[in-house]
């Protein structure tokens, strides 16, 4: 999902080709097979020339073994090979031994997707899904896993209705799957300015970093940026403790606490197939509608404060 403004990336680079009088190439696209069929009907709309004109389209499931998972030759269609030779100068290109594409829980046809470099390191990089024992599995011991965390804890019964992951949610993952480190990525725009992490004792963020737009960061220096998440609250006091304090509204109201637990129920057979989140409590509940608190309210949380006072000296 989310597709907006791949045609007009995809249209600019052609012009910059143009711009720079060199003959064109087209792009490697790893994509739901949905887009072919959509891509053509939309691109029409803007452009002179065919959709497959500009983009190579290699199917998400078509790499669920593997970079090489159409190399029998026997099953291979013309498609199959145009994109399988495609798939594999891209790869020469970009120094990749190996990408795989996971099935994850989001909407339909949605992959995370495995990339292993031929220097050794490994990323794995989730997209919008709820938590997967699959990805688990391919993207053991990466050395970096950007991973969706979309809502804060609390709201897990609602994370689970979107087809989404919470704080703890997304960093189990991470520790089931031995990452080395854990990017968070992909905050509800409830989180305006920084996500709210509720510190609980199973929580461990030594390895785990908080992403913002336009963020570029090297292997080399995720290290230093684990220890900003405390910095980054503290600049945001004002927004933690709002935020404290729906999270302590939530958990003293027992008629959202009833309303959740039925809506448990229901979704239990199929969050079944999924990896087991490391917090289970009972009295998670969900946000109840309310009016709009201000941030400027004169009384903060002592909690956050000394919360927020202690991670930013650690």
């Amino acid at each position: 999902d989310h597709l907006g403004g791949l045609y007009g990336l995809i249209r600019a680079r052609r012009q910059a080709f143009e711009h720079l009088q060199l003959p064109y190439e087209n792009v490697l696209l790893l994509c739901p097979n949905k887009l072919s069929e959509v891509g053509r009907r939309q691109w029409s709309f803007f452009n002179e020339h065919e959709f497959q004109d500009d983009v190579t389209l290699v199917y998400n499931r078509s790499l669920t073994n593997g970079t090489l998972a159409l190399n029998d030759s026997e099953k291979l269609t013309d498609n199959d090979k145009e994109m399988e030779k495609y798939l594999l100068k891209t790869l020469e290109h970009i120094g990749m031994k190996l990408i795989q594409t996971v099935l994850v829980e989001h909407i339909y046809d949605a992959h995370a997707v495995v990339l292993k470099h031929i220097d050794g390191w490994s990323l794995a990089f989730s997209g919008d899904c709820r938590p997967s024992l699959d990805f688990i599995k391919a993207g053991q011991n990466c050395d970096v896993l950007i991973h969706e965390a979309t809502y804060e804890d609390g709201l897990e019964i609602y994370a689970s209705q979107m087809r989404h992951c919470t704080m703890s949610q997304a960093v189990d993952v991470g520790k089931q799957m031995n990452a080395k480190f854990i990017i968070l990525w992909h905050f509800s725009q409830r989180y305006a300015k920084v996500p709210y992490m509720k510190r609980t004792p199973d929580l461990k963020l030594e390895n785990v970093c908080l992403s913002f737009d336009n963020m570029r960061i090297k292997l080399s220096d995720l290290p230093r940026a684990c220890k900003l998440t405390g910095t980054f609250e503290s600049l945001f006091i004002k927004e933690q403790v709002l935020y404290e304090r729906r999270s302590q509204r939530r958990e003293r109201d027992p008629e959202v606490l009833m309303n959740n637990e039925r809506i448990n129920s229901q979704n239990k057979r199929r969050d079944q197939r999924y990896a087991v989140p490391t917090q289970q409590s009972t009295d998670v509940v969900q946000e109840k509608p309310r009016e709009q608190e201000s941030v400027n309210e004169p009384h903060e949380s002592e909690s956050v404060k000394q919360r927020i006072v202690v991670s930013s000296t650690t």
